[in-house]
Formats: C-alpha cells, sequence, structure tokens
C-alpha cells in the first residue's frame, strides 16, 4: 500500500530553517529508516509568482519531494478567495493526485490551508498548531481546522490547554528541537566575526517581540562583552540597529545560511532568548534553545512560559527585568562550567528533530491502525 503525509507549510522551504523544514527532512528520515512506506512531500505555501514548469523542486538533493501547488497569494485574496475557493482546491488537488497514492495524509501548519484541504481528498488530517501567531487573521479557519482535525499537535503547553479548553479536543504535545549532530558538525565553521571579547549572542528573525531596549541596556552595563545578532530584523528593529546611539559593542550581522548557525552559537559565551512579554513568549517554545544546548551553550531567557522547565540556574536563568538578565549574563560568563554544559547537550539529545518526528509518526500510524486504514 503505497502512503503520502504531505506537510503544507506555513513558510516558504528557502525561508530560515524552522520546524516545517525539519520536520519534513526528518519525518523521511524516520520512515527510511523504520522500513515505513511512507512518502514524504512539503507544499509550499502560494507564491507571488509561479515557478518554472513541474511541481516538484528537484535542483538540490534536499529539495527533492518540494512542492509548490498553486500560483497566487490566497492569504490576500479576501472575499475573492472565497468565491474561487473551488477552483484553487482543485489546483491542489491535480497536482497532489498525480503521484495516485492509496493512503494520502495531510499534516497542516498553518489555517491558511483549511479551506482547500478536505476529508474526501485525504484519508486523515493532522494540524500542527505551532503558535498563536498564525491565527492573525484566521481564526475561523483555525477553528474550523481544528474541528476537523483527527490529530492535533502543539509545541506547547499553553496552546494543548487552549485546545481543551476551547473545543473540548485532546491535543497532542510535540515540542520542537534541534538536530544535535548536525550542530556539532559544523559548529567549526569559519564565520564572518572576529571574536575579541567575551561573546552574547542571539541566533534568530529579530522581531518586533525582541526587546532591544533591554539589550541595549544590558550592553552599555556590560561594556567589555559583545552582543551578537545573527538573523533578519523587521523595518522597526532594522531602525533601531541603525540608531547612532546603539551602544557600540552590539553587532547586527544579518541573516546567515543555515550552515553556518552552528559557528555562530559556537561562538557565543552566553545565548540569550529576549523576548518581551506578551502571547509570544506565553504559547512559543523557541527552537533556539535547543539549538543553544547542542552545543552546550548557557541560555538566559525571559519570561518565555515553555522556559520554565530548564529554568534550574545552571542550564539556563530566567530573568524577570534588566538588572536580573545583567545579573544572569555576569553569572554565566564566570561560572560555567563543562557538567552543565554536558547536561544541556543530553537535553538537545533528548529533544532531537528524528525523536520528534517519531513521535509523530506513531500518533499517525495508531490512528491508521484503529480505523483500519
Amino acid at each position: 500500500m503505497k502512503k503520502a503525509i504531505f506537510y503544507f507549510s506555513s513558510i516558504n522551504y528557502n525561508f530560515l530553517r524552522q520546524r516545517p523544514q525539519q520536520l519534513f527532512h526528518n519525518l523521511r528520515r524516520v520512515s527510511q529508516d523504520n522500513g515505513k512506506d511512507y512518502e514524504i512531500f512539503y507544499v509550499d505555501p502560494p507564491q507571488l509568482k509561479l515557478k518554472s514548469e513541474g511541481s516538484v523542486s528537484t535542483n538540490h538533493k534536499d529539495q527533492k519531494n518540494v512542492i509548490m501547488p498553486i500560483p497566487g497569494h490566497i492569504s490576500v485574496l479576501g472575499r475573492l478567495g472565497s468565491l474561487i475557493r473551488p477552483l484553487i482546491s482543485y489546483l491542489i488537488n491535480r497536482r497532489l493526485n498525480v503521484y495516485n497514492f492509496d493512503v494520502k495524509i495531510a499534516i497542516l501548519a498553518s489555517p491558511i490551508w483549511e479551506p482547500y484541504v478536505s476529508e474526501e481528498d485525504f484519508d486523515m488530517i493532522c494540524y500542527d498548531y505551532m503558535d498563536s501567531l498564525e491565527l492573525y487573521g484566521f481564526n475561523e479557519r483555525h477553528s474550523r481546522l481544528v474541528e476537523k482535525s483527527d490529530i492535533i499537535f502543539t509545541t506547547a503547553h499553553q496552546l494543548k490547554k487552549e485546545i481543551f479548553n476551547m473545543f473540548k479536543k485532546d491535543a497532542v504535545l510535540v515540542s520542537n528541537g534541534v538536530d544535535p549532530e548536525f550542530f556539532r558538525e559544523k559548529s567549526n565553521y569559519n564565520i564572518d566575526f572576529n571574536k575579541k571579547n567575551k561573546v552574547v549572542g542571539y541566533v534568530g528573525a529579530v522581531y518586533d517581540w525582541i526587546d532591544l531596549g533591554m539589550i541595549y541596556h544590558a550592553a552599555r552595563s556590560l561594556n567589555d562583552v559583545d552582543f551578537v545578532f545573527i538573523g533578519p530584523l523587521t523595518s522597526i528593529n532594522q531602525k533601531k540597529a541603525e540608531d547612532p546611539n546603539k551602544p557600540i559593542n552590539v553587532y547586527f550581522l544579518g541573516q546567515k545560511n543555515y550552515e553556518m548557525v552552528p559557528g555562530y552559537v559556537n561562538m557565543f559565551d552566553v545565548a540569550i532568548i529576549p523576548f518581551q512579554s506578551g502571547d509570544v513568549a506565553l504559547s512559543t517554545d523557541p527552537i533556539k534553545v535547543y539549538e543553544y544546548f547542542a552545543l552546550g551553550k548557557p541560555v538566559v531567557a525571559t519570561a518565555v512560559k515553555e522556559l520554565e522547565r530548564f529554568n534550574d540556574g545552571k542550564v539556563l536563568k530566567m530573568a524577570d527585568d534588566s538588572e536580573e538578565f545583567i545579573n544572569s549574563l555576569k553569572f554565566f560568563l564566570e561560572n560555567d562550567n563543562i557538567t552543565w554544559q554536558e547536561a544541556r547537550k543530553d537535553i538537545s539529545e533528548e529533544n532531537s528533530w528524528m525523536e520528534k518526528s517519531r513521535e509523530i509518526l506513531k500518533h499517525i500510524d495508531n490512528y491508521l491502525h484503529n480505523k483500519k486504514i
């Protein structure tokens, strides 16, 4: 029996390497290693421009089974989207049906896909509910997707609790993870930063919920430490980064190829997750914490509820305000040790993307078995 899993992503395959791409690759690895007969596909969200002829990209070995289903950005179609919804659904399914599988499973990473993925076309529908940001403008689609999903995966306890409170449905917690082997292998990557001082570092998009005010305060207080940010900036934070009054020991190096990221993390003496309080901090499980841990780096974080389980003062410290943030940085800069570093690496092994993918496939297998599919 030929079975396929189509992962309908919330981000383009070539964007920052995040949960969708990691699950895609590791679901494929788990399926191959365990002798399972699943073919795994990554479905890009609709693009503004149609790619060259052919729906499956084979330009690079890592992009095998990456599908661009339809032209046009359906998230901005508004009422027009509802008028041409049958056509969009037809285009999606025409592209997917060419593979002629006996069993088709859809995993939706965003409610944007809800109107176009139906029970008639798939034997099983799963919702990979990653964070509440995906709901912006799509609350109705989110509710419908929750109702029609056979399994709901969440990345955070708060999201799991929300699903039960609002819909009386049980969700499966599958938190984020890391590829520890990849980080170890790439940790000596030659980077474009000349380290002269101790470094406090951050990897990831510098969104508006990153507390740059607190960072600048800490940088002025610890003026013999460099603060390095790796990742793209929003327009608001770009202006802050260009502020002539920015501390001279704060560096924004921009987005880097993912293969270079371990080299930068390896340079850090302390890694940070400086989120402001709010919905993001309440319901997000940051991938970067596992990436930091993969190389044994101590972490100072602010108000991220999902990280409280690591807050033992040895592998990670949480700070409630700027002064506590500064004191926590000082603590790890002066006191980190090999025992704590090895404990962090152990956490990363326990939270590998392979383990997360095995967990997801286990639940899918059990559902299909119970339904005799």
